[in-house]
């Protein structure tokens, strides 16, 4: 099975979610599985997660939070013949042809919109 793994937050943030992706790429390396997975990281980061025998690097153009992150992603995976594709950034691409999986990490901004900036409230208002 090919999977995407959505890595762009390892870049932006290196606390929190992108934390939690390096942990889950380094946790998945040890299952020693014939899946390959695909590492779509983005083109500003130099850094590789993990160089072990199936794992790809592919660098996208299109940025994290972003009003047109959505359609830009779907466009960038469109080509890349993934299986599945996680996204543990809360936000899918609109047009996925593949399975997905999305991870929830909180829904503080469910229970306390207040506390959003109105850029916020519309991107995880998605």
């Amino acid at each position: 099975m090919r999977i995407g793994i959505d890595a762009r937050l390892v870049y932006y943030n290196p606390a929190g979610i992108g934390e939690y992706i390096v942990q889950l790429v380094n946790a998945l390396a040890k299952l020693k599985t014939e899946d390959e997975f695909v590492l779509l990281q983005s083109r500003k980061d130099s850094k590789t997660i993990i160089e072990e025998n199936g794992f790809q690097r592919k660098s996208l153009w299109t940025p994290s939070h972003n009003r047109f992150e959505q359609p830009a992603l779907s466009f960038e995976i469109s080509r890349l013949g993934l299986d599945l594709l996680h996204s543990p950034d809360f936000i899918p691409p609109f047009r996925r042809n593949c399975k997905s999986v999305i991870t929830i990490h909180d829904l503080a901004f469910l229970l306390y919109p207040h506390f959003l900036t109105k850029e916020s409230a519309h991107y995880y208002g998605q």
